[in-house]
């Protein structure tokens, strides 16, 4: 079912027509599992009992800064979705529901890898015993990297299953070349984040450097530029 055109959101979007105007069901309830993983991501460490504990959640900013940094990133490509196309068949009702699923399995293991970085970060001008607490030895690290990735890869597999979804609803959306190309570029950007994780679980689950795979993660700027280069030539 679609929702009526609307004129290009020229702030946002200059090459696309939105497709969604009201605000439908699915969207009120993805919202409020977003809401739901922020407020778990700003609650994960517990309420302070003292004053020392008040503290470090101060020192945890970066480590909260970090994982909602991550989850916007999901919302914001949920949210062009469904502004660019407004589809709301059985196919994207699934889909959504999955992602919703998966963002909620997502959210403690998010934290803890965060909290986990902003630990081990001071750790090498210290020592590792907050660290050692945290995980316990270098293979159970690695198997927080690889349920982090998994889940990460989870998240963007199923966006861009969304997005090639809306891609084979060319005729029915009446999208045009330049539409066309830009939700390709989407779905293609969406696998490269989800190729790199899977990768990263890969190096940290199957070879020594375990824990230490996690700085892979950078190769997802290089390759996020090499797609949008790719499609910007087209």
């Amino acid at each position: 079912m679609l929702r009526p055109a609307q004129k290009s959101a020229i702030d946002q979007d200059p090459d696309f027509r939105w497709r969604g105007e009201d605000v439908t069901r699915i969207e009120n309830l993805s919202d409020i599992v977003f809401a739901f993983s922020l407020s778990l991501l700003a609650v994960a460490p517990g309420a302070p009992a003292t004053f020392p504990e008040l503290l470090s959640i101060f020192r945890g900013a970066f480590a909260f800064a970090f994982a909602f940094a991550i989850l916007l990133l999901i919302w914001n490509y949920h949210y062009i979705y469904f502004r660019r196309y407004g589809l709301s068949d059985q196919t994207t009702v699934f889909l959504n529901a999955a992602l919703l699923f998966v963002v909620l399995l997502f959210v403690y293991p998010l934290r803890f890898l965060a909290d986990f970085i902003f630990t081990l970060i001071p750790a090498f001008f210290t020592d590792f015993s907050e660290v050692a607490a945290m995980v316990g030895d270098a293979e159970n690290g690695a198997l927080l990297l690889v349920i982090y990735s998994f889940g990460y890869a989870a998240v963007f597999l199923i966006i861009a299953a969304l997005y090639g979804h809306a891609a084979s609803k060319r005729a029915a959306l009446q999208l045009n070349d330049t539409e066309y190309l830009l939700t390709r570029r989407s779905r293609a950007s969406a696998l490269v984040q989800a190729g790199v994780a899977i990768f990263v679980a890969a190096i940290a689950g199957l070879t020594p450097i375990g824990p230490w795979a996690g700085p892979l993660y950078f190769l997802i700027g290089p390759a996020t530029y090499f797609t949008q280069t790719r499609f910007g030539k087209a």
